[in-house]
Parts: C-alpha cells; sequence; structure tokens
C-alpha cells in the first residue's frame, strides 16, 4: 500500500503534487494547509485524512483534530503538524509530522520518524512530498522522500 504524506502547503498546492500523489491508496496531511478547497481537490485523487497546523485557523477542531492515531493494515501510525519528544509513542511503528519544512526519514527504537518536507516553501533541500510504503507479508513500512 502506497499513501502519500503531505505537509505545509501554505496555500498552494501545485500540479507536481498531483502528480506526486496519482496512485497512492491515502493520502496524510500533516497540517499547515490554510485552505479547506486544497483538502477538497486531493480528495479526488484518495480518501485524506489531516490534523490541524498551527497555520490552520479556518478548519475546525474536531474535524481537524492536532494529533491523531491510526492503525492502517496493523501500523500504529502517531500523526501531529508540530515534532514533540513528550508523545507518547509506546506501540507505535511511525510517527508522522511537519511543521519544520525539512525532511526527515530515520528509524530510532523500531518507529520511523518521517517528515515530508514542504512542497512549496522548504527550508532546506527541495521541494518535497512522502510517500510510506507498507508491504510484504510482514507489512514492512518504508518512507520515501518524493522531489518535486
Amino acid at each position: 500500500m502506497k499513501i502519500g504524506v503531505i505537509s505545509d502547503l501554505h496555500k498552494v498546492c501545485g500540479r507536481r503534487v498531483f502528480d506526486a500523489l496519482r496512485g497512492v491508496s491515502l493520502i496524510l496531511s500533516l497540517g499547515d494547509i490554510e485552505d479547506e478547497n486544497i483538502i477538497c481537490d486531493l480528495g479526488a485523487l484518495a480518501n485524506v485524512i489531516s490534523v490541524r497546523g498551527n497555520c490552520d485557523n479556518c478548519f475546525s477542531p474536531t474535524t481537524f483534530p492536532v494529533t491523531r492515531t491510526l492503525d492502517i493494515l496493523g501500523k500504529k501510525i502517531f500523526m501531529s503538524h508540530i515534532f514533540s519528544p513528550v508523545h507518547d509513542l509506546r506501540g507505535m511503528d511511525v510517527y508522522l509530522y511537519g511543521h519544520t519544512h525539512i525532511v526527515e526519514n530515520r528509524c530510532e527504537n523500531g518507529v520511523l520518524y518521517f517528515n515530508p518536507g514542504s512542497p512549496t516553501t522548504p527550508r532546506k533541500g527541495g521541494k518535497s512530498i512522502g510517500i510510506l510504503e507498507i508491504f510484504g507479508k510482514e507489512k514492512d513500512v518504508r518512507g520515501h522522500i518524493i522531489e518535486i
């Protein structure tokens, strides 16, 4: 299963983002989208699950909570916009976050820490989104950074 991971669009979602997300089964948004229309447009590609970013004042806190925990194919995925070491990650396989506009794709103590960067305003490196891949008999999970 391929899952698109986006963050920090800040009201801009260009054709390259849509092209990079074609064929994913699900899109996870890590906040700072700032425009409900973008969520609707992305929904034409795949179901979108989102958390609120610090700039997402247009979104309802009940529709877009600050954090979410998902179970996808048996993998526990924790989502938040802002990284915090105080989040309880016991039993989690993946910690997704944004906010920094800097990509991260590392595994520590059995948890994949994954930040897709930003497709509009990266702070280091190029414009990017992420793809999470859950695959194989053991349902391994791997993160990929896609420069756009």
